[in-house]
């Protein structure tokens, strides 16, 4: 059986043995016994909490941890995965009679998954209730602990063993079930139960075997009524080995049963090391021997959160091939799986195959099975590694940490070379971790060497084995090059060498002339080990530590220079290192040379000499690594920090620097001297050296003395040369030693200089948040002698008394503005709380106020609240309120009407004076509407009755019996109270003409009083009235207050009284409406529409104010005329537009040719027979009315469809020509230009083509009557286009029609003569507005003037520029114009 020994020595001192026994046992193996406050919960979301099993087996939680130490296979288990808190769950156990037992004890098994996520929120906590008590009480309990690893990361759950809350002081729990005991006073009905709280991720807890105990009697010796135990000093032995059972004891005859055999599949252990599974059969025990398979061989983590490098590796040690068809091997971070590597195809017989990062790019190692690493991938803590699982699912090979003392961060978990068979199980002892910087410092297959190789690479030849070649036992496997042999030998003298072979042809070594042909030879005194070294690779053996040789020893005092045998100069192997060996010492000040040399000889040494320079006084460490023969020195840095005025935590205090990465968790100084400065030294190379002090998490950043790293953080730093270096203790966090002192700016007595809290820091008293202060009452004045003078302040509930008492209430004098007194508000009795606000009184005694005008303030904390005051206001001469005017509350009290007893209080809608007082409490309640009967009277308010006034009487305006006793009556409708018929009157008055006046009356009607009118919005102003019908009344409208009508006695509307008054008999019964009247008329005010000549009209409704009345000459078709002022019987007879402009009555090229002698001679100017010719009608000819009247002459009625009509017409001018570009039929164009007297324009030939030149301007009229004008003529010169018109087949003008430019942006055109003495000109045309130059060279290049340089707008016809060469030579010379886009030159000759 594959088992390992463990000797324990117990002492065990045995009194009085009392018998235990199990009460209720509760292992969860079965669904009944107990009850869930939610069985089953899962919340869709991952959470859950449930009764499972352990492995990938149906109901179990996805995610789920694995645990051991179970009772059975079923447990409670429960998590919150997606950390938005779930609910306390409890599981119960009911009723457990443990009445009559002593000793009752309370067992559980808990265990935790998902380490270093718990916090202060998470808990288990076992209880129980006895006796139906209804309380439970706390026998164990469990939390989490925020920040527990030091390291910025929470902790397990722990055991709270004192119950106070706190899980800082008990054992912490794993996915290992750990037993914890409890004991239960005067036991009776016990109920148990358990509860569980998780509230964020990855939080597991586990809980199993619950187990009531108690004892029920002793076995001590004591009376038992009787009755005699024989079978106290005997035990019944099971002699036939683990596969049988002992027999029991008869207590009466003390004699034992016969032993008999145990069940088969009982574990026992059969003896033989080589043998798992041992278990018994018919009473035989027996195993099996492990075969060899593959197994997982290496799990390489090369750098932080780097995942192309990170990859697993499987191996397959047997003689056969594996199916891997089916198979996964599953990545595990935290104890979870994070993916899975499906595998697949044959792994051949030592063959390794590699299972790596699908999504890198930059694979170190190309992986055989990909699959994207989640997450962060491994963190080399507890739960990281892999799993082997066959087709079947079952775990072939386990390779998962099982807590955090193998971690692999930034190294490889690797296989050790002596394991060829897989586990189901962790065994630690089956690996090794080494240190890596890549992926490539660990290369996949190096598990080649866990099975022995076919040949050693080397052996050791020499006396020892008779100078025999490849003797067995003398062989060397050279791993990576290197490797070793370890050998007991006799005492003696030995000789012998390093042979790559069978026989001396062989690569052998040392080569040295040493006069033994290279052998290295050795002395042993007694019998003992030798251990021999091999370096294929150089060529190197020895068998003795290596030894540094310079040129120093002598200076040093400890040897000779350059003698290899010195013992000062041995170097001593390091410890975990197989090929690495150190010296230490201190050079000499000066340089010198050292190099190493083996065997204490100089027949094998490092080559070369190496330079190296000391101080005389410095430690400095040379390390020899024999696997690449090569060397290095370090010296020795010693870290100081002082934590004296630091809480050290659990951890420690520790470094951690550029050396490792800066990684976890560093390593831990030292304070043994108990000074408070922790202190830690460690070697290092020349160069500069990062770091930082750790302390439970990474001091702040020492500002000041470090480097910015990566991060944005600061590192501290030091450079390391020669010279060993002991660093000043620095405070931690702080860049010099420490001052203490207070380092808050914001207290009172910050101390310059100081780099560390000693906790001397003071502070103002500071106000709560949302301080509310202000004043509620206040009394000064009542009848008779004034009592209760004082006030009350309201203020935020919880205040300190310091907080208190820097809140003050000042009084000030009304007629000087100064302070009569002060008083702190912790001075005042606190009264009621009510909604976060506290009422403080104080009464300041007879006459502290004055019954005359005062203020008051309140203020603290640097501000007013408050500045009231009473009987007027006054501005503060001093005080808190100092320049500030006060707030006169509105109300007051006097000495005459004032009772006792009553104050000023304050509410919503102000302050009211006269209520009954009270101090320290809300205010009191009365009524404060003016509406009710009882207004500021005591209580809720009270009201009149509908109708009623508060004595009863009807208030009802519109009542017959208003103001009178009683409830209200009123006439019957339509009638009033005396009985009489009434009618509704509207009355209108028409204030068009009229200044409507804005004073306090307005309009109105005057009958019986004035009555509001009310605009119509139209001029007219309305108002009906409720009048006796069958009466006869007097009336006038007045505009404004004092503006009365005229009288209407002569108008024959007066009512021919002494007013001259209107006058109105009512209908009897039927409503009416007046017509509307003028004011001041007896009618409807003039209007325009009432078919009458009147007002200032000159025709009937026309002229004057009226629209002017329609003539001949209006310029529009009205009256009854037949044209625009022509036709019907006022006016002339309407001109035909018919073309017929000579008058003959036909329609032919004769008028044709006097239209286009109107158009070429200003058409404007045309009266006679226009009308004839102005087809269009717009009042002129033009080229539309020409092609209007060819079509007539030609019989066009429908237009012909082969004219396709045009959606534009553009005018293209170019330097030479015009021409037309449109996408239809163009029939006519009429244009005219602008230019100089140096222009010639050709006309091209059409039905009608005629232009004329006069005055600078050129007309041009052009119309084809079948086709479609394109091109228009050439010219000479320049010229502008002043405006152009283009009409389609149907005589419409082209409203989209443009004129296109097609020059360069600019042109120099001769304008004088040329040659010329010595003036001349050049006309520059410029088509494109920009700035333009004109400059002049010479023929070899010399700008000899500028004539132009100026930003110019398109001008066509150009700008002329004049050029006087008078200071200029005869010759050819070169003018420029240029724009940004374009040049134009001209070649000038000057002769003179």
């Amino acid at each position: 059986m594959l088992h390992s020994i463990r000797v324990f020595i117990i002492s065990i001192t045995l009194t009085a043995l009392v018998v235990s026994d199990v009460i209720h046992q509760e292992s969860f193996e079965t669904e009944s016994g107990y009850t869930f406050s939610d069985p089953g919960y899962s919340d869709g979301s991952g959470d859950y909490f449930l009764r499972s099993q352990n492995g990938d087996v149906d109901g179990t939680p996805t995610g789920m941890h694995t645990y051991t130490g179970l009772d059975g296979e079923w447990f409670i288990v429960g998590e919150d995965v997606d950390s938005e808190g779930v609910a306390e769950f409890t599981v119960t156990l009911d009723e457990i009679d443990a009445t009559g037992y002593s000793d009752v004890t309370v067992s559980i098994l808990v265990g935790s998954g998902g380490q270093f996520k718990f916090d202060t929120g998470d808990y288990l906590i076992l209880e129980y209730d006895n006796n139906n008590s209804g309380a439970y009480t706390v026998l164990g309990a469990f939390y989490g602990y925020d920040f527990a690893n030091g390291d910025g990361t929470n902790g397990n759950l722990y055991e709270d063993t004192d119950l106070d809350g706190s899980a800082d002081d008990g054992t912490p729990l794993g996915t290992d079930m750990a037993t914890f005991t409890y004991d239960v006073s005067d036991a009776g009905q016990l109920d148990i139960r358990v509860r569980v709280k998780m509230n964020s991720g990855d939080e597991e807890v586990a809980f199993d075997n619950i187990v009531v105990s108690g004892s029920s009697g002793s076995a001590d010796g004591g009376d038992d009524g009787g009755s005699v135990d024989l079978c106290e000093d005997v035990t019944c032995p099971a002699a036939s080995g683990d596969c049988y059972v002992a027999g029991s004891c008869d207590s009466t005859t003390g004699t034992c049963s016969d032993e008999t055999m145990a069940d088969d599949g009982t574990a026992c252990d059969d003896g033989d090391d080589a043998t798992t599974g041992d278990s018994c059969t018919a009473g035989v025990c027996s195993g099996t021997v492990p075969t060899p398979g593959v197994f997982i061989s290496e799990n390489c983590d090369p750098k932080n959160n780097y995942n192309p490098d990170r990859y697993a590796e499987i191996y397959n040690p047997t003689d056969n091939d594996v199916d891997l068809t089916g198979w996964t091997l599953e990545n595990v971070q935290g104890n979870s799986v994070s993916f899975v590597w499906d595998l697949s195809g044959t792994i051949a017989p030592g063959q390794a195959l590699v299972c790596g990062n699908a999504d890198a790019t930059d694979q170190t190692i190309t992986p055989d099975f990909t699959a994207t690493w989640s997450g962060n991938g491994w963190n080399g803590k507890g739960g990281d590694g892999s799993i082997l699982k066959d087709a079947s699912g079952n775990v072939v090979d386990y390779a998962v940490q099982a807590d955090a003392t193998g971690k692999f961060d930034n190294k490889a978990m690797t296989r050790n070379y002596d394991v060829a068979i897989p586990t189901a199980t962790y065994d630690a002892t089956e690996w090794t971790f080494s240190s890596i910087d890549d992926a490539v410092d660990s290369t996949p297959g190096s598990h080649l060497c866990y099975l022995p190789p076919a040949a050693p690479d080397v052996y050791i030849v020499g006396d020892m084995n008779g100078w025999t070649h490849a003797s067995d036992g003398w062989g060397i496997v050279a791993l990576d090059g290197v490797g070793s042999l370890t050998a007991t030998l006799e005492a003696g003298t030995y000789s012998y060498k390093a042979v790559e072979g069978t026989d001396w042809n062989a690569n052998n070594y040392p080569t040295a002339d040493n006069g033994a042909g290279g052998n290295q030879s050795f002395t042993l005194t007694e019998t003992g080990d030798v251990t021999f070294y091999v370096n294929i690779d150089n060529d190197l053996v020895f068998h003795t530590n290596p030894s540094i040789v310079g040129d120093f020893f002598d200076d040093a005092g400890n040897g000779n220079d350059w003698a290899p045998d010195n013992t000062g100069g041995e170097m001593m192997p390091v410890d975990g290192s197989m090929y690495l060996w150190k010296w230490s010492g201190i050079f000499p000040s000066g340089n010198w040379q050292y190099k190493v040399a083996l065997n204490q000889n100089w027949d094998q040494s490092t080559g070369g000499n190496i330079s190296i320079s000391g101080d005389g006084t410095s430690t400095t460490n040379i390390y020899y690594d024999f696997a690449t023969n090569t060397t290095s020195s370090t010296v020795n840095v010693t870290f100081n920090v002082d934590m004296n005025y630091e809480t050290v935590s659990q951890y420690g205090v520790s470094v951690r620097g550029s050396w490792d990465d800066f990684a976890w968790p560093g390593t831990t100084m030292d304070d043994s001297d108990a000074d408070g400065v922790h202190s830690l030294t460690l070697e290092f190379s020349a160069g500069d050296v990062t770091y930082k002090y750790h302390n439970g998490g990474y001091e702040s950043d020492p500002i000041g003395c470090g480097v910015t790293n990566d991060y944005g953080g600061v590192d501290r730093v030091v450079t390391v040369a020669n010279s060993e270096l002991n660093l000043d203790a620095v405070c931690y966090s702080a860049c010099s030693a420490c001052a203490p002192g207070c380092i808050d700016p914001l207290a009172e007595n910050t101390t310059e200089g100081a780099n560390v809290d000693d906790g001397s820091c003071t502070y103002a008293i500071q106000p709560p948040d949302n301080l509310v202060v202000y004043f509620n009452e206040f009394h000064y004045d009542n009848i008779g002698n004034d009592s209760n003078e004082g006030f009350e302040v309201v203020a935020t509930a919880g205040m300190s008394t310091e907080q208190l008492g820097m809140i003050v209430a000042t009084v000030y004098n009304g007629s000087g503005g100064v302070v009569l007194s002060e008083h702190t508000l912790d001075t005042f009795t606190e009264g009621v709380t009510v909604d976060g606000l506290t009422y403080y009184s104080k009464f300041t005694g007879y006459n502290s106020f004055q019954n005359s005008t005062e203020g008051f303030s309140v203020s603290g904390f640097d501000q007013v609240f408050e500045f009231l005051s009473y009987e007027g206001t006054l501005t503060a001469q001093e005080g808190a309120a100092a320049s500030l005017t006060s707030t006169d509350v509105g109300v007051s009290e006097s000495n005459s009407t004032t009772p006792a007893g009553t104050s000023i209080q304050k509410y919503d809608t102000g302050w009211v004076s006269g209520v009954a007082e009270s101090w320290g409490d809300v205010n009191t309640v009365f009524c404060n509407d003016e509406a009710a009967c009882n207004y500021l009277g005591a209580g809720d308010c009270t009201f009149a009755e509908t109708g009623l006034d508060c004595d009863g009487n009807c208030n009802d305006d519109t009542a017959c019996n208003y103001g009178d006793a009683g409830a209200c009556t009123f006439a019957q409708e339509d009638y009033d109270c005396a009985g009489n018929a009434l009618v509704l009157v509207t009355f209108s008055v028409d204030m068009s003409n009229e200044t409507v006046a804005t004073d306090a009356c307005g309009p109105v009607l005057n009958l019986d009083g004035h009555k509001t009118l009310t605009d119509g919005g139209n001029g007219v102003w309305s108002v009906t009235l409720e009048l006796i019908g069958g009466t006869t009344y007097t009336y006038k409208f007045k505009n404004g207050c004092n503006g009365w009508e005229d009288s209407f006695n002569d108008l024959g509307c007066g009512a021919g009284n002494q007013y001259g008054d209107r006058t109105l008999t009512t209908s009897v019964d039927d409503d009416m409406t007046l017509e509307t009247v003028c004011f001041n008329s007896c009618s409807a005010c003039p209007t325009c529409s009432d078919g009458l000549q009147n007002g200032d009209e000159t025709g009937v409704d026309c002229g004057g104010s009226c629209a002017a009345c329609e003539t001949c000459d209006d310029g529009t078709q009205n009256q009854d005329e037949t044209g625009v002022d022509c036709g019907g019987a006022t006016c002339s007879a309407c001109c035909a537009n018919d073309g017929n402009v000579n008058g003959d009555d036909k329609v032919n090229i004769a008028d044709i040719v006097q239209m286009v002698d109107w158009i070429l001679n200003d058409a404007t100017q045309v009266t006679e027979n226009l009308c004839s010719g102005d087809i269009d009608l717009d009042g002129t000819i033009t080229v539309a009315d020409l092609v209007a009247v060819v079509n007539i002459i030609l019989d066009v009625k429908a237009y012909n469809v082969d004219q396709l009509i045009p959606s534009y017409a553009d005018i293209i001018l170019t330097k030479d020509s015009i021409s037309l570009r449109s996408d239809g039929n163009v029939s006519g164009v009429q244009m005219t230009l602008s230019h100089g007297s140096n222009f010639n324009f050709n006309i091209e030939d059409e039905f009608v083509s005629e232009y004329q030149t006069s005055n600078g301007k050129t007309t041009i009229v052009m119309i084809s009557e079948t086709g479609s004008l394109a091109n228009i003529g050439t010219y000479n010169g320049s010229c502008n286009v002043d405006s152009f018109m283009a009409v389609d087949a149907n005589a419409q003008i082209i409203d989209d029609a443009d004129l296109v430019l097609d020059f360069d942006p600019v042109e120099l055109k001769l304008a004088g003569p040329n040659p010329f003495n010595p003036t001349t000109s050049l006309n520059v045309v410029v088509a494109e507005a920009g700035h333009v130059s004109v400059n002049v060279y010479n023929v070899v290049g010399q700008k000899v003037a500028t004539l132009l340089n100026d930003y110019l707008n398109i001008n066509t016809s150009g700008y002329t520029v004049n050029w006087d060469a008078s200071n200029l030579s005869s010759g050819v010379y070169l003018v420029r114009a240029e724009t940004a886009n374009s040049i134009s030159t001209q070649k000038l000759m000057l002769l003179k």
